[in-house]
């Protein structure tokens, strides 16, 4: 019973941090939507923006091409001019010179000398006419020559102009046309409906995200809620005085635990210190058994011979036999009337060299009763330890019996505080079913409505496609009827062009004053 409600009550205070975190993910959803929309609308622009650029560049290409063209034909024209203007000046000097050297009577003179002397006179009167019609011709010629380059300096002005002018009337155009275009291509306006769509679309999609915030996080009655709340608190207050109930009980266990280990400790020393003092009585004992061995035991045998005659064999003698009364011990002495070798010992048919082995404690009297008055020493403090370890017990025992009563008492404090866990659990479970009821409710009304503004939503934009459908054509329309006038505008220019060139080739091949002199 109170696994589940408390699996309950869990799944009732992460409610509240679900919600949230679903109404701003459909918040989110709403916004990025929106951005969608206007990031959609920005790349339409940019790419308008990308085609016209490219062609206004196409156009300015065209023309600047078309001005090169004509700035290399102007230089042919000059130099054709210059190479005119040079075989005119040749040839009238040749007419001054012929006419100066009479080239004509010297030809005369050079075939018929024989016959120039009769006809002198004659053909002086001739060559007097004929200098004064070769000066005529020369006059006539020079002037035609000069008519011929000084027209043909103005029409190869006049060419030059004009094709400066259609370049520069093209260039105008061009610009005027370009100018035109972008006003025309701003003055078609997309429909008033286009503008109107996405503020309804904005409208509804907010819709669209509050209605799935409501069916993420359905709200109850205001009065519901006031009840879980209330429920909830006073589980908050029972679960508060139910962890002090239960820190209580650790700190009595963890007491009652302290006392157990401290009265174990006492006890442990109490037997310790017992235990010790067993031992200093049996090693007080074993001292003053060898102090005041019994009669007729090898000990005694030695005590009441000098130390001199025995403490050289003392050093192989084993303790275990100094207490035997069977082993009939008696002095021996040598043949020299000595009891005993100096540093030997014998042992049956052996001696032995105990000159590096220590005398046993065992021997000398005097050592035997301090190790006997050290020992009482030792077990006068033990006594007096073992007494404190006895108080120190008593004082741990009652503690041990303090501290299970306390402990006994946080076990029925915390078994109090479950069971009234457990009622306030079982009402916050109620309120809850409550809230559930109210919020299916309320989800499933939202639901509908978010299915009525969907539908809506598709309707607006089918009918922005049809719109934007309906704009883009008008643009085309537009954009293509520009296309045909530049198309006009360059065939204008190029059959300008042609004419041009066509004067200018008649003017190169026509007949030029000739060099040399009677041309």
């Amino acid at each position: 019973m109170q696994g589940s409600t408390g699996s309950a009550k869990a799944q009732g205070e992460s409610r509240p941090s679900q919600g949230l975190h679903l109404e701003l993910s459909a918040l989110k959803l709403a916004v990025k939507a929106a951005i969608s929309q206007v990031e959609k609308e920005h790349h339409e622009l940019v790419k308008r923006k990308e085609q016209r650029t490219e062609e206004v560049t196409a156009q300015a290409e065209g023309i600047e091409e078309a001005i090169a063209q004509l700035d290399l034909s102007i230089p042919p024209l000059e130099d054709a001019a210059s190479v005119a203007s040079s075989r005119v000046a040749t040839a009238v000097s040749r007419i001054e010179y012929f006419a100066k050297i009479n080239v004509e009577s010297l030809a005369d003179q050079e075939a018929s000398e024989a016959s120039h002397t009769s006809t002198k006179v004659s053909k002086e009167a001739e060559l007097a006419e004929l200098n004064k019609a070769g000066g005529d011709v020369a006059t006539r010629k020079i002037a035609r020559n000069q008519e011929i380059e000084t027209e043909y300096t103005k029409e190869h002005g006049r060419i030059s102009t004009a094709r400066q002018s259609e370049v520069e009337q093209l260039s105008t155009m061009s610009k005027n046309l370009e100018t035109q275009q972008n006003k025309d291509e701003e003055s078609l306006q997309k429909p008033a409906r286009l503008i109107q769509i996405p503020v309804e679309i904005d409208g509804l999609n907010v819709q669209v995200g509050e209605l799935g915030v409501t069916i993420k996080r359905p709200a109850a009655s205001s009065q519901s809620l006031a009840d879980l709340s209330a429920a909830r608190s006073e589980v908050g207050r029972i679960r508060s005085e139910h962890g002090v109930a239960g820190n209580g009980l650790l700190a009595a266990q963890a007491d009652e635990r302290t006392c157990q280990f401290e009265s174990k400790q006492a006890t442990d020393r109490l037997t310790s210190y017992g235990q010790q003092i067993q031992i200093i009585d049996a090693e007080i004992e074993n001292l003053n058994a060898k102090l005041d061995p019994a009669p007729g035991s090898l000990l005694a045998f030695f005590r009441g011979v000098d130390p001199q005659l025995w403490s050289d064999t003392a050093k192989v003698i084993d303790p275990a036999l100094l207490s035997r009364q069977d082993l009939a011990p008696h002095i021996v002495v040598n043949d020299s009337g000595d009891a005993r070798q100096a540093e030997h010992a014998d042992v049956g048919g052996i001696s032995l060299r105990v000159s590096e082995l220590d005398v046993p404690s065992w021997v000398d009297m005097k050592d035997l009763r301090e190790q006997i008055a050290k020992a009482q020493a030792g077990r006068v403090e033990a006594t007096r330890l073992q007494t404190e370890a006895q108080d120190n017990a008593k004082k741990a025992a009652k503690a041990l019996v303090a501290a299970k009563s306390l402990r006994e008492q946080a076990e029925a404090t915390l078994a109090l505080a479950d069971a009234a866990m457990g009622n306030t659990e079982t009402n916050v479970t109620r309120a809850e079913n409550v809230v559930l009821q109210e919020e299916l409710a309320c989800k499933t009304g939202a639901e509908r409505k978010l299915a009525s503004v969907r539908r809506q939503l598709h309707d607006l934009a089918e009918e922005r496609r049809k719109l934007n459908e309906e704009a883009a054509s008008r643009l085309t329309s537009l954009k293509a009827d520009y296309t045909a006038r530049r198309d006009r505008l360059r065939d204008e220019y190029n059959e300008a062009t042609q004419r041009l060139d066509g004067e200018q080739l008649g003017w190169s091949s026509a007949e030029r004053p000739a060099d040399g002199p009677g041309s």
